[in-house]
């Protein structure tokens, strides 16, 4: 029937970031049959972004909710996820709670695409109330889902006279702020405060 088949989508959803995380830790390659599954993978993803209407929903919003968020967490593993409007149905869903009543499922949901993340995101976080500095390192080291390189480079004198360039290779999902925490254990030159403000963060 019509609501089985709106009710699977909601149980896909889930599976498309269930396998989201799994390929974002180790490739396609974790996972057994992995050709096979890879290819039910990506033809779900091209049949949610079929399903966007023209208001940016999916249907009800706790469906666009899960589906949002499995578009989403899809990117960070193939960059072709492209053929649907990510913002308009964010503006759905934050629209959505403006108009009471808002239930506690929905509001659960739509916190992290707030954020620009997925529920996905939970299993690389950190969720400790500090992390000193071992951690920090530690969790580098031991991450094994994708990374990016970032490079500092500190100029001194009007002509660049001494140039100190520092090289890192951090977890994709880092922070700006978790980056320069990382470059200043790894390098005693570089140095930053932060500052903070009702209206914005700004770093020195």
């Amino acid at each position: 029937s019509s609501s089985e088949l709106t009710f699977n989508r909601d149980i896909l959803a889930f599976a498309v970031m269930d396998l989201s995380c799994k390929f974002r830790q180790g490739g396609f390659n974790l996972i057994p049959n992995d050709r096979e599954l890879s290819d039910a993978y990506e033809g779900i993803i091209q049949e949610f972004m079929r399903l966007q209407n023209p208001s940016g929903s999916f249907g009800n919003v706790q469906r666009t909710d899960l589906i949002t968020q499995a578009l989403l967490s899809s990117i960070a593993i193939n960059a072709r996820v492209e053929d649907w409007d990510h913002l308009k149905a964010v503006r759905f869903l934050i629209n959505s709670m403006k108009a009471p009543p808002t239930d506690l499922l929905s509001t659960y949901l739509i916190l992290p695409l707030l954020n620009d993340k997925t529920l996905v995101d939970i299993s690389i976080t950190n969720c400790s109330g500090s992390r000193d500095q071992n951690d920090l390192v530690a969790e580098i080291h031991d991450y094994v889902g994708p990374k990016i390189q970032v490079q500092y480079s500190l100029f001194i004198g009007d002509s660049k006279d001494v140039i100190h360039t520092i090289v890192l290779k951090v977890p994709k999902h880092f922070t700006a702020f978790d980056v320069m925490q990382f470059a200043a254990l790894k390098d005693k030159k570089i140095q930053f405060q932060i500052r903070i403000s009702i209206w914005k963060v700004g770093y020195l």
